[in-house]
């Protein structure tokens, strides 16, 4: 039977020896990765000629005043509202659908697009053919849509409290 290890000889490391390792380990990700390499550094010297390096460095090294400046502006009410409104704005955007509200876009994106061609006609459309177009289906269904909306926003807001509507200071 062999005898338990009791004892663990370390060999000590040559701080020489572990520089020239990670150097060569350096350089061989750097090899790999040549391209990449080298379109970041053009891309830095970019940022450094343009002066944003140094605005970044000056920001870094000045970062108490800086911040104590950013949050004076934050703290202005005009901001206020504006974070308010982004806020405001998030939670309205996640509370949709993404697909009803891709839907709608879509829509909207192509009325404009389609109505803006023909804003080009020297005449406008005869008031007979504007009652023409009221009974087609597309018409119908989009002012169907829009009295469905404003009926339902109507309805909302006479729910609403006064201070939830957003009173104006």
């Amino acid at each position: 039977m062999a005898r338990p290890i009791q004892r663990i000889d370390r060999i000590p490391s040559d701080p020489q020896q572990e520089r020239q390792d990670a150097l060569g380990e350096i350089l061989g990700a750097l090899t790999e990765n040549k391209e990449a390499v080298l379109t970041t550094l053009d891309l830095l010297g970019e940022i450094q000629r343009a002066g944003v390096l140094d605005l970044l460095q000056g920001m870094v090294k000045n970062r108490h005043e800086v911040g104590v400046i950013a949050l004076h502006q934050l703290n202005q009410p005009p901001n206020l509202h504006l974070i308010r409104n982004i806020i405001g704005g998030i939670q309205f955007l996640g509370r949709l659908h993404p697909d009803q509200l891709n839907r709608w876009l879509n829509s909207l994106s192509t009325g404009l697009e389609r109505s803006t061609e023909l804003m080009d006609r020297e005449e406008p459309e005869s008031l007979w053919e504007l009652g023409k177009w009221m009974r087609s289906r597309e018409v119908r269904s989009s002012l169907t849509l829009l009295v469905r909306f404003l009926r339902e926003m109507g309805s909302s807001m006479e729910q609403q409290p006064q201070s939830e509507q957003g009173e104006s200071h």
